[in-house]
């Protein structure tokens, strides 16, 4: 499922996710994916999968803001400050971000925020609140009546119980798990496979199966994830 007039797409990135992401949007979408987009130190020498890629800086006149629209960068850098920096400055550019959900995956919520990447597999029941600029990766499931905030990002077999409520900017690593009626506080980073079984105030870390909850702010791992 895509949505909105614009078709073509500016990726914003040009690594391996957003490889990932336009291969999907060429198979499984009508979006056509016209170009990518980083910062003019990362800018490469070449095209990019055949694609022109312009500097941030000069999007809007390569790109304008009337005839694309973006998505991305599908990335959790720096706990996913830079994608959330990226899609505000966008939406103050003029620019419009694109959604995306996989045919094969079951959203069964209408209440979706602006710019959702969801791949293939995934599930979403009922009275659920997805918020703006969400990525969930391959497999993941957030059941009935959970609230997700803004600018977060699942990877892959996310499990996240139902009448959970997730902050802004929170990272899940494979295979985390998220027991049911559970306050997930802004910020949070839970890595390799973690299983929460307790409310996580912000900022929190949580690492492994039987998780200890680390004493120091997320924002110390920033370099890290």
């Amino acid at each position: 499922m895509t949505d909105g007039a614009h078709k073509d797409i500016v990726l914003i990135s040009a690594g391996a996710a957003a490889e990932v992401i336009a291969a999907y949007l060429d198979r499984y979408s009508d979006l056509r994916v016209v170009g990518f987009t980083v910062d003019r130190a990362f800018l490469p020498d070449s095209d990019f999968l055949g694609r022109p890629v312009v500097a941030w800086e000069d999007l809007s006149t390569s790109f304008p803001t009337d005839q694309v629209r973006l998505m991305g960068p599908p990335t959790f850098a720096r706990l996913n400050t830079f994608r959330r920096d990226r899609y505000l400055q966008g939406k103050e550019m003029g620019y419009d971000f694109a959604s995306f959900i996989h045919p094969s995956s079951h959203v069964m919520t209408d209440d979706i925020g602006d710019h959702v990447i969801i791949l293939d597999s995934c599930t979403v029941q009922p009275a659920t609140r997805l918020g703006n600029n969400l990525v969930m990766w391959s497999s993941s499931i957030v059941a009935h009546h959970c609230v997700i905030g803004d600018h977060c990002f699942m990877s892959s077999q996310v499990g996240i119980a139902g009448s959970t409520t997730v902050g802004d900017e929170c990272y899940f690593g494979g295979q985390v798990g998220v027991a049911h009626n559970l306050q997930i506080g802004a910020r949070c980073a839970m890595m390799n496979a973690a299983t929460i079984t307790e409310n996580l105030p912000d900022d929190s870390i949580a690492v492994g199966p039987a998780p200890q909850i680390k004493r120091y702010p997320s924002s110390r791992i920033k370099h890290v994830i």
